[in-house]
């Protein structure tokens, strides 16, 4: 039997998946969203006088984050700026007991718990969360792509080798030469005693 190294791959997760600058601007984007969404659930005072097609209007009111979800979460965000991470995560927890939600929400709620358990390296509550996002189909094709890989990753990361698999495969659908995922794959086969299965992922590494 022989051994799969990971090679190039092993320098896909060096600690937390996403480096501490990218972490950074997406918690700022995200708080940005919620104070966004906020605005258009409530409704701002003088809205009448502009003019906007129904299709942003809708589009405003679909993608919007009520009061009752968005107090919880923004107090999360702040609980984390100040590095009350284990507070912030009781905050966006309660956010996420809420009956109701919109697919937005559940989207936001698990953006943010993500991104808190990725910084504490919670990793198994993180690839939760992130799946979840996931499958609210808020994410854009391009950031889809991209979470599907990173979910490769970190469950990778957490010995979940057949999710390694699941989603490592779903990447190399629309990214059939990403070595570092094919590496990590071939492992995972290897791992779970695929053997046959390792070879050929590992051949089309070497080819």
């Amino acid at each position: 039997m022989f051994h799969l190294g990971l090679g190039g791959a092993s320098k896909i997760f060096a600690g937390v998946p996403l480096s501490s600058e990218r972490v950074a601007m997406k918690k700022r984007n995200i708080c940005s969203v919620i104070a966004l969404s906020l605005v258009l659930a409530a409704g701002a005072a003088g809205t009448s006088t502009l003019l906007v097609g129904a299709d942003r209007v809708e589009a405003a009111q679909r993608n919007s984050v009520s009061p009752k979800v968005g107090r919880p979460l923004q107090a999360a965000q702040k609980l984390a700026g100040e590095s009350k991470f284990k507070e912030a995560i009781a905050k966006a927890k309660e956010a996420d007991e809420i009956e109701k939600k919109s697919q937005y929400e559940t989207y936001m709620i698990n953006e943010i718990l993500g991104s808190l358990y990725l910084q504490t390296r919670q990793y198994s509550n993180a690839a939760g969360a992130l799946e979840k996002s996931l499958g609210t189909e808020q994410l854009s094709s391009e950031d889809a792509t991209a979470r599907v890989k990173l979910l490769s990753q970190i469950y990778y990361q957490v010995k979940n080798y057949r999710k390694t698999v699941q989603y490592g495969l779903q990447y190399l659908d629309s990214s059939a030469n990403d070595t570092d995922t094919m590496v990590i794959v071939g492992q995972s086969y290897y791992l779970q005693k695929q053997y046959k299965n390792a070879g050929n992922m590992m051949r089309k590494v070497v080819n």
